[in-house]
């Protein structure tokens, strides 16, 4: 009898050391998957980042010879969003053309793919500090592109969601 007990209660310790250990090596693949999602995340949003900042920075700059260095004759930040005819982001051609614009879209992963809503807004900022709001146009605009991850299949753990902004200038924009 005491030998049974024993065994029994061997039994118990070695069920819950295993079950512990398991408990661990699914909380590390977990955080493992989180972070790939996160990174995927970035880089979608990276990637949308560089394609509105290869743009010109306003429409008035289109064609025009030499730097900017006044506020003349700036898009009005009610004028925001894609002008006339322009219906896609391969038809926009400067960076407040994507205010307001929004997609699905979606990250190539070993599983298939990881599918995110991508939402971008543009706004005018302070030139000489870029944490205040302009309510007028200055010779800063501020890009902030938001990713949120879309999926059914989320076990205990958060959705993947984040914010990444750029502050562009005419003078830090290429040559149009």
């Amino acid at each position: 009898m005491p030998q049974t007990l024993l065994a029994l209660f061997a039994l118990v310790l070695l069920s819950t050391v295993a079950l512990g250990q398991q408990r661990h090596a699914a909380t590390l693949d977990r955080g493992a998957e989180e972070r790939e999602f996160e990174l995927a995340g970035t880089d979608l949003a990276r990637a949308w980042l560089a394609a509105v900042t290869e743009r010109a920075f306003d429409e008035a700059d289109i064609g025009r010879a030499g730097l900017r260095f006044t506020t003349d004759s700036l898009t009005v930040t009610a004028d925001f969003g894609p002008d006339l005819g322009e219906t896609s982001p391969a038809t926009y051609d400067d960076v407040d053309d994507f205010d307001g614009f929004a997609l699905a879209d979606s990250v190539a992963w070993d599983a298939g793919f990881l599918p995110f809503d991508v939402s971008i807004a543009v706004r005018y900022v302070s030139a000489t500090s870029p944490d205040v709001v302009a309510g007028s146009p200055t010779l800063a605009k501020e890009i902030a592109v938001t990713i949120q991850e879309r999926s059914p299949n989320l076990q205990e753990r958060r959705p993947v969601s984040g914010t990444l902004r750029a502050i562009v200038s005419p003078t830090a924009q290429r040559g149009f």
